[in-house]
Formats: structure tokens, C-alpha cells, sequence
């Protein structure tokens, strides 16, 4: 019986690449590396052999966020992960909206990365919190921090709507729309999605 997990690597630099795979050879997991034996395209093809998949959004010949959301989807049901050094926020954003299910970033430690994988492989999703309290590269209505995803989530918890109508209502998962109500909430200073909503009635124009 093989229980091993198979993670397929794409990364932009192959001695990261290499590195990470014999990591997780060392802790219990297989690490394939994309482009060792045959095209990353043929790899994708074969999907169905890896229990995830890492990738970095810079990695050579994709085209980001275009590729990735194509990659995502392709991929699904099988979890996306994104490994990146230097990615634009909205390019992971997006790819967590269209159903990526992590974000690691490249400065992470390797027993963070580890937990990382382990953590998306029992069906959760991953994001580090510093990424959902740091500030979106663009200012919105009011002055208020917050992304226009994320208003539109706001208005949303203002018409009392649950995550799952929310998810339905925008086209996200219900992955996406739990990650945006919890950085609304951190961007708020809300203790919860009620307080949430309050204040989305006071700083929101109608």
C-alpha cells in the first residue's frame, strides 16, 4: 500500500525547486519537480498521479494571473498551491478567488512550508496572516483599506447575507469569501461579522 504524497513543483528557479523536493522526501512526502524528465504540460496532464500542487506565479511560460486561474481550475478538485517570492497581491487574490487553496510565501520557513501543505492536504485553506492584515495596494471608498473585492463582501454582510449566499451572489468560493470577511473584520477592527456590519452601514455610502 502507498499513502505517500505526490506534491508537483513548478518553481521559477529549478535549484529551489530541487532543494524543496528532497525536503519533502526527507519528511515523508514524493516532491516531482516540473521539467526534470518532460514539460510542465505533460505533467498537468497527468494530474491525476499528485495529491497537489505547487507552483510559483513567476515560473517560466506562465503568465500571470491569466495561466494561473487556468491552471486552477484545470486542477480541480485537486488543491493549488501558490509559492511565491515576489507576487503581485492581486494576482494571489485572485488566484485564492477562483479556488486556489493556499499562499505560501518564498520567505517562509521550511517547517512553515511543511505545515503549510499539510494543512491544505486535510482540506483546509492556508494563508499566512500577515497577508490578510496587510494593506491592499489600492485605496477605496471612504478612505477605508480595504480592496474592492472585499467592499463588495462588505456590502454583502450589510444585506445580512450569509457566506455561502455571498459566494453564490459573486461567483467566489466559499473559501474566498471566509478569507475576505476575516480580513475585513482585521481591516474593521471588528470582533465579528455583525460589528462588521454596522460599520459597513456607517462608512459605506448606499
Amino acid at each position: 500500500m502507498n499513502d505517500v504524497v505526490n506534491i508537483l513543483i513548478v518553481d521559477a528557479d529549478p535549484i529551489v525547486a530541487e532543494l524543496l523536493a528532497d525536503y519533502l522526501e526527507r519528511n515523508g512526502m514524493h516532491g516531482t519537480v516540473a521539467g526534470r524528465t518532460e514539460g510542465t504540460k505533460d505533467l498537468f496532464s497527468r494530474i491525476g498521479e499528485y495529491d497537489a500542487l505547487l507552483i510559483d506565479p513567476n515560473a517560466p511560460g506562465m503568465n500571470a494571473p491569466k495561466d494561473i486561474e487556468q491552471v486552477v481550475r484545470q486542477l480541480l478538485p485537486k488543491p493549488v498551491i501558490l509559492f511565491a517570492g515576489r507576487a503581485r497581491r492581486e494576482v494571489i487574490e485572485h488566484a485564492l478567488e477562483v479556488g486556489a487553496r493556499g499562499y505560501i510565501p518564498k520567505s517562509s520557513s521550511l517547517r512553515t512550508l511543511l505545515n503549510a501543505i499539510r494543512f491544505v492536504l486535510a482540506g483546509e485553506t492556508f494563508v499566512p496572516a500577515s497577508f490578510l492584515s496587510s494593506p491592499s495596494e489600492r485605496m477605496t471608498e471612504g478612505g477605508l483599506n480595504l480592496s474592492p473585492k472585499e467592499i463588495e463582501v462588505l456590502r454583502q454582510i450589510r444585506l445580512g447575507r450569509m457566506n455561502k449566499e455571498i459566494a453564490q451572489s459573486l461567483g467566489l468560493s466559499l473559501v474566498s469569501v471566509k478569507m475576505h470577511v476575516r480580513a475585513i473584520c482585521g481591516k474593521l477592527s471588528a470582533k465579528n461579522r455583525t460589528q462588521a456590519a454596522l460599520l459597513a452601514s456607517q462608512l459605506l455610502p448606499d
